[in-house]
């Protein structure tokens, strides 16, 4: 578990002789809750410091840096992880926050009444109410598009002059809204619905009441562009396909990965075959209903017995091709962009091993022309086994065919880079370890 490395981690911040703290979630610290990241202010001019001592302290403690990215242009992003790593609980993610909180390059609370309102608790320094609450709602007004209720109880749970100590903040930091949001808070509070003034309004709010600075936000904006510039060249996030025979357990695993790796980057997103953005409805559409006549002739492997024209097969080849490069730039890359994990299934490999379930019969050194063709994802999972369980879960599709998928997997993927096959027909436990090793791995 990161409760290894955690107290090293604290311990490493105390002797550098730093000033930090711990934004929210610290009330069992140096103890990880599970399910939740770690947000820290620090001083910009300790970053560089503090990132080479924890690098270190990890190392020693069996840890390593598996991922470190600047988030927004003041907040840098830094995953450390085990070298085999079996449960995503190990995995300590961190926001750091470089100078102070801020949106648009405006602090939403002045630094000096941050440092002002450290304290500690457990040998940890952390932010202490009512700064913490009123900095924890003020961050969902202005980022978000609503506010939780978690929010909400947890500002009811301070006492009368914490409470009293948040509306003051809140009110001075939101102008002319400022007012009416703390008198929701307590409307709230009481059981009634919070009256939400609407973000485009509170954001105006916002700035309206922050002295401009030209040179702060000539400086914000040349800092965004060049992290923006920096995350479009290298993205964060990690693009995976799972791909294998019918029966393999494609879907499962997507469904694990989706709800268990959530925490290990900003999100998980998920498709099947190839993206499908709104400006494709229509081809989607027709695409549906061909599936549907075609499927309503016959079972799945009589219909892959049927062979299409060459002239029609080409198109839908090159038709397949065009979309997994439409799918990969209008809507894959710009979530990697975001650091997010995009789980695809199935992908370009069906071109080689299983190309009838597309209607396409081509030679194989043509359809090996167009899979070269596609974009190549960093990571790729094969899920490989038994071709017997395999068939026992698909019955519609017989043994014989199922082992010359996982042939050709394994004639045309096995030792490639970025290629890891994982045996999916034992315990569904044991092919999550390996697909994890494997991801933060990659």
């Amino acid at each position: 578990m990161s409760n290894r490395f955690l107290p090293i981690f604290f311990d490493t911040l105390r002797a550098l002789g730093v000033e930090y703290a711990v934004l929210r979630n610290y009330d069992t610290l140096p103890w990880k809750v599970p399910g939740t990241d770690i947000d820290i202010l620090i001083r910009d001019e300790d970053s560089v410091r503090i990132f080479r001592a924890l690098e270190a302290a990890a190392m020693e403690s069996g840890y390593r840096v598996w991922k470190s990215y600047r988030k927004n242009f003041d907040i840098m992003q830094t995953s450390y992880a085990p070298p085999v790593c079996s449960d995503p609980e190990e995995v300590l993610r961190v926001d750091f926050f470089l100078g102070c909180v801020r949106w648009r390059g405006f602090d939403i609370i002045s630094p000096a009444l941050l440092w002002k309102n450290v304290g500690e608790l457990n040998g940890i320094k952390v932010l202490n109410d009512p700064c913490k609450t009123a900095l924890t709602l003020l961050n969902s007004f202005v980022f978000g598009s609503g506010i939780k209720e978690k929010y909400i109880k947890e500002y009811m749970a301070l006492d009368a002059g914490k409470r009293a100590g948040v509306r003051e903040m809140v009110s001075s930091v939101l102008g002319p809204y400022g007012a009416e949001v703390a008198g929701a808070l307590e409307s709230a509070g009481a059981g009634r619905s919070f009256a939400w003034p609407g973000r485009k309004a509170l954001r105006a709010g916002f700035l309206r009441s922050k002295r401009f600075n030209p040179f702060s936000f000539l400086r914000g904006i040349l800092s965004a562009a060049r992290t923006s510039f920096g995350r479009l060249l290298s993205p964060p996030g990690l693009f995976v396909a799972l791909t294998g025979p019918d029966g393999c357990g494609k879907s499962t695993m997507n469904s694990m990965m989706q709800k268990r790796c959530a925490k290990l980057f900003s999100g998980v997103e998920a498709f099947h075959l190839f993206p499908k953005p709104g400006i494709f409805a229509f081809l989607d559409e027709r695409s549906i209903d061909r599936w549907e006549k075609r499927h309503a002739k016959a079972d799945e492997w009589e219909l892959r017995k049927k062979k299409a024209p060459l002239w029609k097969s080409s198109l839908r080849a090159a038709y397949l091709l065009f979309r997994f490069w439409a799918g990969y730039l209008v809507w894959i890359y710009p979530r990697l962009v975001k650091g997010r994990l995009v789980v695809g299934e199935r992908w370009r490999y069906d071109l080689l091993t299983d190309p009838a379930s597309k209607g396409i019969y081509l030679p194989y050194s043509a359809r090996k022309l167009v899979y070269s063709l596609c974009p190549r994802p960093p990571l790729t999972i094969v899920l490989s086994g038994s071709a017997g369980e395999m068939a026992r879960r698909k019955a519609e599709i017989p043994e014989e065919e199922i082992s010359r998928q996982l042939k050709i997997m394994e004639k045309e993927l096995w030792g490639k880079k970025g290629v890891v096959f994982a045996d999916s027909t034992g315990e569904v436990e044991g092919t999550f370890a390996t697909v994890l090793k494997a991801l933060v791995s990659a």
